[in-house]
């Protein structure tokens, strides 16, 4: 089926931590191709489970995962939310540019 929208909130860290980066990979693509949009957020460098990445270049390390995992043309930065008041998650709104 077809989504309208997919919620994918805190999600991928644990997906790639408990199953690895290639099935991480193929879970965003399969979100990605069902559905016309994605609010996501990812940790990236902070929490209890995050992603991993170079330091200073966290938000570039998760906007080049979006576009790389996903099929979404338009990848948008919406900002970052501190739900525990501890680490940091980089949220995205991911589109389909309507043809």
């Amino acid at each position: 089926g077809e989504y309208d929208l997919v919620l994918c909130f805190s999600m991928l860290q644990w997906v790639i931590s408990q199953k690895g980066k290639e099935y991480g990979r193929r879970v965003l693509r399969s979100l990605s191709e069902k559905s016309k949009a994605m609010l996501f957020d990812v940790a990236v460098n902070e929490g209890k489970e995050c992603l991993r990445c170079k330091p200073g270049e966290e938000l570039i390390f998760a906007r080049r995962l979006l576009k790389d995992f996903t099929t979404f043309e338009d990848i948008v930065y919406l900002g970052d939310v501190h739900p525990y008041g501890v680490d940091t998650r980089h949220v995205f709104f991911c589109r389909h540019v309507a043809t």
